[in-house]
């Protein structure tokens, strides 16, 4: 899993011997949807003017093991857990927002927070941010299977 700000160019580089392929499609940036073969050392550049509601899946065609999912932001405030299953957002402003939690297979709903049975809409979850650090306490999902 990666993000990328919509201020950020997408750089797919190529370092092995032999050529692979990226391919990737898009909702709201479908006009940069793409499947393209990239040669030994050369580089794919790409650039997004648009935010995309979900992550999307690059992968190399010739090679299925080859994958990742991307998501595109019009801001910088995502993140990516460890594996501790901790993540800051830095610099997030203070106030109301929205976010969606997501995993490789599908936006997390059926969770516990702090033991207590929760349910987040398609993975979304509406916090109020205060200044300073914030919590959102111990934050627990069943494995899903695809």
């Amino acid at each position: 899993m990666a993000t990328l700000w919509t201020k950020q160019k997408l750089v797919v580089g190529n370092k092995d011997p032999l050529g692979h392929n990226t391919k990737a499609d898009f909702f709201n940036n479908g006009t940069v949807s793409f499947n393209t073969t990239i040669p030994q050392g050369a580089t794919l550049e790409k650039v997004f003017a648009a935010a995309e509601a979900s992550p999307a899946k690059l992968e190399c065609s010739i090679h299925p093991w080859m994958n990742c999912h991307l998501l595109i932001r019009e801001d910088p405030y995502a993140a990516i857990t460890g594996k501790d299953g901790k993540f800051t957002i830095k610099n997030l402003p203070a106030g109301e927002h929205t976010f969606k939690v997501w995993h490789q297979n599908g936006f997390l709903s059926n969770v516990t927070v702090d033991g207590k049975p929760t349910m987040w809409a398609r993975g979304a979850v509406k916090l109020t941010i205060k200044p300073g650090k914030n919590s959102l306490g111990k934050v627990e999902a069943a494995p899903q299977m695809r």
